[in-house]
């Protein structure tokens, strides 16, 4: 069985001060990232802006109108993150490893990582049980057939999802 966790990695005050990570420790963070799609578990990943660039849509308990609120937003408010990174494994000790095997910035004070396991909303296109990226694929696959450029992405071992899916990964790092 396949589970998909989201690794959150939480805001600091360097992250929100737009402070970016030192050489090694970006060439430290693309190595874990490549370690991933290697594996065949990286989905994707992002960074987030601060927080200044952000707004927050507040809404009552009476259910009033929403109150849209402008970052930037005090870290003590709520537990901001600055990136996340979305894998595929087979075992919530497999999620846990990558997550303990992330490289942690240097000098940079609290460094925290959250695991979270996502939904599994099989039923999310209608009339059908298709995972949804897989059905954005095949759609990508159809396109290329009909272009002419089908051939290159076809999977080894007709798994169009497995396949594609590594090769989009790779474009995120």
């Amino acid at each position: 069985m396949i589970i998909r966790y989201m690794l959150i990695v939480k805001a600091s005050k360097y992250t929100e001060a737009g402070v970016r990570y030192s050489q090694e420790d970006q060439e430290a963070k693309t190595v874990y990232k490549r370690n991933l799609v290697k594996a065949n578990v990286l989905l994707t990943t992002e960074s987030l802006q601060p927080s200044a660039t952000g707004m927050k849509v507040l809404y009552s308990s009476h259910r009033d109108e929403p109150k849209v609120q402008v970052g930037p937003f005090s870290l003590d408010d709520t537990a901001w993150m600055t990136e996340y990174i979305l894998i595929d494994v087979e075992t919530e000790e497999e999620a846990l490893k990558w997550a303990l095997q992330m490289p942690v910035p240097k000098n940079r004070g609290k460094f925290e990582i959250e695991l979270q396991r996502l939904e599994e909303n099989l039923d999310v296109l209608e009339g059908t049980r298709e995972h949804p990226m897989e059905h954005d694929l095949k759609d990508l696959l159809s396109m290329l057939k009909i272009t002419g450029g089908a051939d290159k992405y076809e999977s080894r071992n007709n798994s169009v999802y497995r396949s594609n899916r590594t090769r989009m990964a790779k474009r995120n790092l």
